[in-house]
């Protein structure tokens, strides 16, 4: 059975969106050492209910939901729905609306938990948690309900990304896909590098969300990924999907030489 199943809602496909659901990823970085997990991508399954239905047979624990303000918010609604209407796995919201927003979040019935910031650390210790029946007041970066009422606890502070196990690749069913062919032929995967932007636009989530900071995997740490993803993946070319990739125009040299040098 999987103890913990995490899902990305369908939200707003763009054309050619193949990307790896990274942030899902990076969610189960240490509970998947743990505890059974189960990632669902709605955007590679065409029969996303009963995937979920079947999962949900096998009384999973609790149901993660990574959120983004928008259509993607339809997808999640109906998505919780299904759970509740057909298990008795609590269901968590995580992302970027459900971190901006984590009381009225909670006030939709459908959404017991708010994982509110990164994850990493917060979803291990709040799967510890439901799944010892222990008391939630405790975790940092976590928002629940008791008796109806909302509950906040203090928020996390930043993850050091360099101390962070690699990415799990290993988790998802079929990477492949994930990995889209450009017109001369060349596979491509996409990966982060970096988090969060030190630029204060009003616009923009990640002035909120990372509280304007930015945050670096070392310039070696990124080759050894680079170099990891080309050999066991075969593919040519990296998409880089960091919120601002050339903060540290330094860094940035380091890895195109170290591209070069290797």
């Amino acid at each position: 059975m999987a103890d913990i199943v995490l899902i990305n809602p369908h939200g707003t496909k763009f054309v050619g969106d193949y990307t790896l659901p990274l942030g899902l990823m990076q969610s189960a970085v240490y509970i998947k050492n743990k505890y059974d997990v189960k990632i669902l991508d709605l955007r590679v399954k065409k029969d996303w209910k009963a995937a979920l239905l079947s999962e949900l047979k096998k009384e999973p624990y609790f149901v993660g939901i990574s959120t983004i303000t928008g259509p993607n918010l339809r997808s999640s609604l109906e998505i919780s729905k299904v759970v509740k209407e057909n298990s008795k796995a609590l269901v968590v919201w995580g992302g970027i609306h459900a971190t901006l927003l984590p009381g009225d979040t909670l006030k939709n019935p459908l959404v017991d938990i708010v994982v509110k910031g990164e994850g990493e650390v917060t979803f291990m210790e709040l799967a510890d948690a439901i799944i010892n029946k222990k008391p939630l007041n405790g975790i940092l970066g976590v928002w629940y309900k008791e008796d109806g009422a909302i509950k906040s606890n203090p928020d996390r502070p930043p993850i050091d990304l360099n101390k962070l196990p690699p990415v799990p690749y290993e988790i998802l069913d079929d990477i492949e896909k994930y990995i889209w062919i450009r017109e001369d032929g060349v596979r491509v995967i996409n990966y982060m590098s970096s988090r969060g932007c030190p630029q204060l636009c009003t616009f923009c989530y990640i002035a909120s969300f990372y509280k304007s900071r930015w945050k670096q995997l070392a310039s070696k740490r990124v080759l050894d990924d680079f170099e990891y993803l080309i050999d066991r993946f075969k593919v040519g070319h990296i998409y880089i999907n960091d919120d601002n990739f050339f903060v540290n125009l330094i860094r940035v040299k380091e890895i195109a030489q170290g591209i070069l040098n290797r």
